[in-house]
């Protein structure tokens, strides 16, 4: 059981990290589109 409950725990780490740096990336095109429309 516990070994599930850190399983849980790490895979919702995880996603969280990936969510964080996609949206990072996005947020870095989308200031550059913004620059090139400028």
């Amino acid at each position: 059981m516990l070994k599930d409950q850190n399983w849980l725990k790490s895979d919702l780490f995880a996603k969280r990290h990936v969510y964080i740096w996609v949206a990072g990336i996005y947020f870095n095109i989308r200031l550059e589109k913004i620059d090139f429309a400028f």
